[in-house]
């Protein structure tokens, strides 16, 4: 079929071929826009994608800083935007993708915790405790080696954190305290009224207030560790608390406090932190699995303090 166009002129009218205009007729080529539903998911990567960057020593102290203010904020924006979009594939009404959006958010927040998850199923930790008598010390203190290693709790949460230095605005890599093992001891031991009764390491030769905790760590297998917290008074040791059976995976090496360690296993500390430091992990940490047996300790702390 002849295309064919209108020539105006001054007088007349007449009709041109496209043949005698020289070629074809100029066509709007349609602008391609990006799915709606898509949107969500777009969002969600640019947002991982900012969130590493600007943890990354390459963004420089505006992006450490921009990090430093926003960066708290992102995990969770990231889990909600990756449910919203995943909803939005699937077609249905409000009722439908609503409840597509619960069971995605559930799987966003559920997914990279599942390694962690099933070993923790998999676990079968014991508790063993002994306290001396009234006036009575232990007889034979353990004799493992005390470890500054950092020892986690939950499967749900990131096991790192960000610290910042003001000077250069730059950012490294610090364990994180929400998964301590033993700094979730120490609040216990405070919400127990008895923070004043214990003293720290360095204090051990002179103990004003008459007890110390330290912890230490013993091998259990290959894969395996034992936990153990000796309490002493000023005559000697008078509890021990061995929490056995505890995966080594739990054990983390503390790093320095620099901004070189952010170039030490980035991707996996990061994707940690992007994965597991969001409102809605720390809201199901407060309900969920944790290998920290509050019962136990609680019981172990007051029968220690009878004891002094």
């Amino acid at each position: 079929m002849r295309r064919q166009a209108y020539a105006s002129g001054r007088n007349s009218h007449k009709l041109i071929s496209e043949n005698e205009i020289g070629g074809s007729l100029p066509t709007q080529t349609p602008k391609r826009r990006v799915p709606p539903e898509a949107k969500p998911l777009i969002w969600a990567g640019a947002l991982a994608a900012g969130y590493l960057f600007g943890l990354h020593p390459f963004s420089g102290p505006f992006g450490g800083i921009a990090f430093f203010f926003l960066g708290w904020l992102i995990p969770t924006t990231v889990q909600i935007l990756s449910a919203f979009g995943i909803a939005y594939l699937f077609p249905g009404g409000l009722y439908r993708r609503s409840l597509i959006f619960v069971a995605a958010l559930i799987a966003v927040i559920v997914l990279p915790s599942a390694g962690r998850l099933i070993e923790w199923a998999r676990s079968d930790p014991v508790v063993e405790m002994a306290v001396a008598g009234d006036g009575q010390v232990l007889s034979k203190p353990p004799g493992d080696i005390r470890t500054s290693l950092v020892i986690y709790d939950s499967p749900w949460l990131s096991r790192w954190t960000f610290g910042g230095n003001e000077a250069c605005g730059c950012l490294y890599f610090e364990t994180s305290d929400a998964s301590n093992y033993l700094h979730h001891l120490d609040n216990l031991i405070f919400k127990s009224g008895l923070r004043d009764r214990f003293g720290s390491a360095s204090a051990r030769k002179n103990l004003p207030q008459g007890l110390l905790l330290i912890e230490h760590v013993e091998e259990d297998g290959a894969s395996r560790f034992n936990l153990v917290l000796s309490v002493y008074r000023n005559d000697g040791l008078i509890g021990v608390f061995r929490h056995k059976h505890l995966p080594k995976s739990l054990i983390v090496q503390k790093p320095g406090l620099s901004w070189k360690n952010l170039h030490e296993d980035f991707l996996n500390r990061a994707g940690d932190m992007l994965l597991r430091a969001s409102l809605l992990n720390n809201m199901l940490a407060r309900i969920g699995p944790t290998y920290f047996p509050e019962r136990e300790l609680t019981e172990f702390i007051r029968k220690t303090m009878l004891a002094s």
